[in-house]
């Protein structure tokens, strides 16, 4: 189970930075009282399924009589499948977007990326 929310943990990670970078754009393109609604309809939304999620395996847990450990392995049963199901979707829905800077010969995109982060970084503190 360890190993199962240490991997959800990380596709959720990757999954959040991607979608959080598009923010500031899809903002200046529909304009801030758009946005408002379209984040309220979405945290909405997230905590809902929470709720959700949780009467569920209550239901499951109670209907079937599960023990604690039993019940922590079916939600996170669950929650690996139906988390998977959302994070392919939601990766898939996501727009290809051309790159906003060009990667010099001979460099990695891993190095280059925590050089633009050390950068920006330190603009920030300027």
């Amino acid at each position: 189970m360890a190993v199962l929310q240490a991997i959800v943990g990380f596709i959720y990670q990757v999954e959040v930075l991607a979608t959080f970078a598009y923010l500031p754009e899809i903002a200046r393109a529909v304009g801030e009282t758009i946005m408002t609604k379209f984040t309220s309809s979405f945290v909405m939304l997230q905590f809902s399924a929470q709720s959700l999620f949780l009467v569920v395996v209550i239901a499951i847990s109670g209907g079937i009589g599960l023990n604690d450990v039993q019940t922590g392995q079916l939600s996170q049963a669950i929650n690996v499948v139906w988390i998977s199901i959302g994070f392919y979707f939601g990766w898939k829905m996501l727009p290809s977007r051309p790159s906003r800077h060009d990667l010099p010969a001979h460099h990695s995109v891993w190095t280059e990326g925590f050089k633009q982060v050390w950068r920006t970084t330190k603009s920030i503190n300027r």
